[in-house]
């Protein structure tokens, strides 16, 4: 039966018809744009009374298998809360399912609208545990409902004696989800067309009966709903009627045929922004996924959200400015997956005024860290009053709730040009792998390339690296160029490639004889590695290799700027002028050379010592007077001790 006791609420709600089936649009404060955000201020643009819609959760609404998303009617804006309650009856469910005296503390309205376990309410002989199976967790996401307040709710009595009513309110409760009360519905700042603001329809899950499988009016009618506060008695509790005009009191706490809108505090400071919920507004406007796009002004007043997820630790670093207004910087710590995405917004005077997404990442091209840019739309410059924030979000469509990292306020500094450090390339041989890594100062991205000269054969540049397996011998000398955003630099370099190992010598003429019609190309076998020589100021050192099959040799010296033949040093030895201490580090290396081909020696790299006695290594003109001094010592000694002798025998 759906007859119940009931009474007016107010005398100006006998007069009242259904005027209208939704609350008056009206226009949103804020911004105008329809991406805002949501400042130490609150949401501006968010008007109380029914002015606008926040979409929120989702629930079943067409049928019982499909969740929707689902619209909130805004019944006030205050304290950096949103006081929001469903726009349409959501389900079907009895306010306790005993017919006997109870509060709202103790229904089992409210244990299964917060998923609370038996010993909070008194529905059957021990209570009944809704932990599993309730409103708080169907409609919400975890991330959702951390940004819904546990609300002290006020449990007024109901009496009064014109009417007839006694009823216990109860204890005040805490809760996250709760009905509205008789004082909440009566209240003209939530409702101010009074019962066409208060007139709800049925979904389709809810025309079908809902969770209890009731009987209920149609799709998109009206139906009555529960009040939390208590009716006549306390084996009755209140409810808005059909019509959304007059107040119930008598509907029994067991009656199945009553629809249930629920009522929560959204708290602000878990939203970063609200945008526009259409298909082609807000975040879903065309070509926020290419890029920052310009935020479109917004007339409606249907919003969703953003929430701050902190469980995110998104960062960012490196960032710079290139020409053209390109933004380049690294990420870390973002999350991928599905609807995962970097973004940014440019937010000039607390209005934001683009946004784009700008990366996906999908897990796979992408991941949690590397590298993005991003072009600042035409005419903006950064400033104090006009800033650049890139977070990472999920973006999860037209109506559904978005997660976003905290923003990262990013000032990028002014590209640097690139500064090559590198200042020498190892040697290699023909035949074995080689790498070696470029090296510059400056701002990332760098491109590398050859400017002028070649590489030996078979080794490429790539990147930063040369690399690959030398097929010819000699010395290579070669400019390498980087390039970025701010400009450019180049550097000489050289690289020597020994020939290939021969192997056992064939020549029937052993060393170091070896047979010079030998049709063979020369073999360096000493030194076979690269040496370091030393020699004191003032002195010279010699160096010198022992080839088979050489017919000519020709030595070559690095100062510094790239080897170069040196004059006249055709020989298996070079020996140096008097070195200074600029001339530590030189390199030289040989070639020894046949009608066959070429051999290169290992490098020698001349170390200079400020003072040293006797050479320690390489060759020296210095040798012999120090031979001479000690054959004069010995010859001195000798003839004093002759001459000892003559005057004992004397």
């Amino acid at each position: 039966m759906r007859n119940s006791v009931k009474r007016w609420i107010g005398a100006l709600l006998a007069a009242c018809l259904v005027m209208a089936l939704l609350p008056t649009a009206a226009l949103a404060t804020g911004t105008g744009k329809a991406i805002q955000l949501v400042t130490n201020d609150g949401a501006g643009n968010i008007g109380g009374g029914q002015a606008d819609n926040i979409y929120f959760g989702t629930y079943y609404q067409s049928n019982d298998s499909t969740k929707e998303p689902v619209k909130w009617r805004v019944l006030s804006n205050a304290n950096r809360q949103l006081f929001l309650l469903s726009d349409q009856n959501l389900d079907v469910f009895q306010y306790h399912t005993e017919e006997e005296n109870v509060t709202w503390e103790t229904s089992t309205m409210r244990s299964w609208l917060n998923g609370y376990g038996a010993s909070s309410n008194a529905g059957g002989d021990n209570g009944t545990d809704y932990t599993s199976d309730n409103f708080l967790g169907s409609a919400f996401s975890d991330k959702e409902q951390t940004a819904i307040v546990r609300t002290t709710v006020v449990n007024d009595d109901n009496k009064d004696d014109t009417y007839g009513t006694n009823g216990d309110g109860g204890n005040d409760t805490t809760d996250r989800i709760f009905l509205l009360s008789i004082a909440e519905a009566d209240n003209r700042s939530y409702f101010p067309g009074i019962s066409s603001s208060r007139f709800s329809t049925n979904t389709a899950y809810v025309a079908a009966g809902g969770k209890l499988g009731s009987y209920m009016y149609g799709v998109g009618e009206g139906d009555r709903w529960w009040l939390r506060s208590p009716g006549f008695n306390n084996t009755m509790a209140a409810c808005i009627d059909e019509y959304g005009g007059e107040l119930y009191e008598g509907n029994p706490v067991n009656n199945k045929a009553a629809a249930v809108r629920p009522a929560f505090n959204l708290n602000l400071s878990s939203v970063l922004f609200t945008s526009a919920a259409t298909a082609d507004s807000g975040k879903s406007a065309s070509g926020t996924d290419t890029g920052l796009t310009a935020v479109e002004a917004y007339l409606g007043n249907d919003w969703k959200l953003t929430l701050l997820d902190r469980s995110r630790n998104f960062d960012v670093s490196n960032a710079s400015l290139h020409s053209g207004g390109t933004v380049n910087f690294s990420y870390s710590n973002a999350q991928t997956g599905t609807n995962e995405y970097i973004s940014a917004v440019i937010e000039e005077n607390d209005e934001i005024t683009y946004y784009g997404r700008i990366l996906q990442l999908d897990g796979t091209t992408n991941g949690t860290s590397g590298t993005a840019s991003l072009s600042l739309p035409s005419g903006v410059a950064l400033s104090d009053t006009t800033k650049l924030y890139v977070f990472n979000e999920q973006c999860n469509g037209d109506y559904k709730t978005d997660y976003a990292s905290e923003l990262k306020n990013i000032f990028p500094a002014p590209a640097q040009a690139p500064s090559i450090t590198t200042t020498s390339l190892s040697g290699g041989k023909v035949g074995e792998a080689y790498g070696q890594t470029l090296a510059a100062t400056g701002t990332a991205p760098i491109t590398w390339s050859i400017d002028s000269g070649s590489l030996p054969a078979g080794l490429a540049l790539s990147g930063n690296t040369i690399s690959g397996t030398p097929a010819t011998a000699g010395t290579f000398t070669f400019t390498v160029k980087a390039t970025n955003s701010a400009g450019s630099d180049t550097k000489e370099l050289s690289i020597v490639i020994q020939a290939a190992s021969v192997g056992p010598n064939p020549d029937p003429n052993p060393n170091p004889n070896p047979d010079p019609n030998f049709n063979q190309p020369p073999v360096i076998i000493i030194p076979t590695t690269d040496q370091n020589v030393s020699a004191s100021v003032g002195n010279t050192v010699t160096m010198r290799i022992t080839a088979n099959y050489a017919q000519s040799y020709q030595w070559y010296v690095d100062t510094g700027s790239g080897f170069k033949a040196i004059p006249g040093a055709t020989g298996a030895a070079y020996t140096t002028s008097q070195v200074a201490l600029g001339n530590n580090g030189y390199r030289y290396y040989c070639v020894a050379r046949n009608a066959y081909g070429t051999a290169v020696s290992p490098v020698f790299t001349l170390n200079v010592l400020e003072y040293m006695g006797i050479p320690a290594t390489g060759d020296s003109p210095q040798a012999g007077l120090w031979i001479g001094f000690a054959m004069v010592s010995f010859a001195g000694l000798a003839a004093y001790a002759a001459l000892w002798r003559r005057k004992r025998t004397n």
